[in-house]
């Protein structure tokens, strides 16, 4: 009796679990201070387009496992830029102002997050926004950790926001599965292995 086909829905959903272990395997596998050291390389590569923004920029304040953003939070902080992160509530993400790391809270998965209290911002105040990734590919499709979190709002942000996608060279795919729902971004800023 011949095998019965996977339905697309579920081969994608497949692929896409394998990749997430391969690439979650391959960076925890690294060294604590490449990712600081990676994170310096982020914040002279995005300082053009950080100075040129003009509002709010949306970031994410990085896990020890990823791509440090510490480097360029702290320089939008010192510069006086305005900066959102993310906090997530009951399975929803939102935006919050932050004037520096004495503001955050532990959230979901032990992420850094803004407290509820602080302001809220909505999407149409976003000039730039750069967003986390587990995998990338050049033309800017992206996977991230399976929540939808990044694909919703980034589905309803303002057409003349910029996101730029940031992660380490090794997250970069030549193709990803993907799906109606998963949102690309305009940009991808892949940084290469410190040696």
């Amino acid at each position: 009796m011949p095998a019965r086909p996977v339905p697309e829905p579920d081969r994608i959903s497949a692929e896409k679990a394998l990749i997430r272990a391969s690439v979650g395997e391959r960076m925890g596998a690294l060294p604590q201070e490449l990712y600081s050291i990676a994170g310096t390389a982020l914040l002279d590569r995005l300082k053009p387009e950080l100075v040129e923004a003009e509002g709010t920029i949306f970031a994410f304040a990085s896990m020890p496992s990823e791509l440090s953003t510490w480097p360029t939070l702290e320089w939008l902080w010192e510069q006086d830029i305005p900066v959102a992160l993310p906090r997530v509530r009951d399975h929803v993400m939102s935006f919050h102002a932050i004037a520096g790391p004495w503001e955050l809270e532990r959230g979901v998965f032990g992420i850094l997050q803004p407290p509820a209290s602080a302001p809220r911002r909505s999407p149409s105040e976003a000039s730039l926004i750069i967003v986390p990734g587990l995998a990338f590919t050049r033309s800017g499709l992206r996977l991230g950790r399976g929540g939808g979190y990044y694909d919703r709002f980034l589905s309803v942000r303002p057409p003349g926001s910029r996101a730029v996608g940031v992660c380490l060279d090794l997250q970069v795919y030549d193709e990803l599965p993907v799906q109606e729902r998963d949102m690309p971004v305009d940009a991808l800023v892949a940084i290469p292995l410190p040696s």
